[in-house]
């Protein structure tokens, strides 16, 4: 028996997007010995967290590993289609730059990270 699929009549839509610019989760923070710390967050390229790794010991908040993406800073309306089209599993294509061809997948949503207000 095989398996049944509607395949063929999916439609297959393009959104074209950017890496959006890294971001921190706020300008300080202060432990609870008084300490002050500021970490990264959001955004950007993330080199070395992957998808399986602890979620512990990483000296960050909301990492996102790999690359985050966004369609614009300046209109958090426009970015729903986009978030909504940008699926996991979906294949993300490097139209630019020195990894233009390059093929990636989908891993995750988060939002927030297109709410960056330039």
């Amino acid at each position: 028996m095989s398996l049944r699929t509607n395949r063929k009549q999916l439609v297959m839509t393009g959104v074209q997007g950017g890496v959006s610019p890294a971001q921190m989760w706020a300008p300080f923070e202060v432990g609870s010995k008084g300490e002050v710390f500021s970490w990264p967050s959001t955004g950007g390229i993330t080199y070395n967290v992957k998808v399986g790794d602890s979620v512990f010991g990483w000296a960050g908040e909301h990492i996102e590993p790999g690359v985050s993406s966004t369609l614009t800073h300046k209109n958090r309306k426009s970015e729903d289609g986009y978030q909504f089209h940008a699926c996991c599993g979906n294949q993300a294509r490097v139209i630019s730059g020195e990894a233009k061809g390059e093929v990636g997948t989908v891993i995750g949503h988060h939002g927030g990270g297109e709410s960056f207000d330039a």
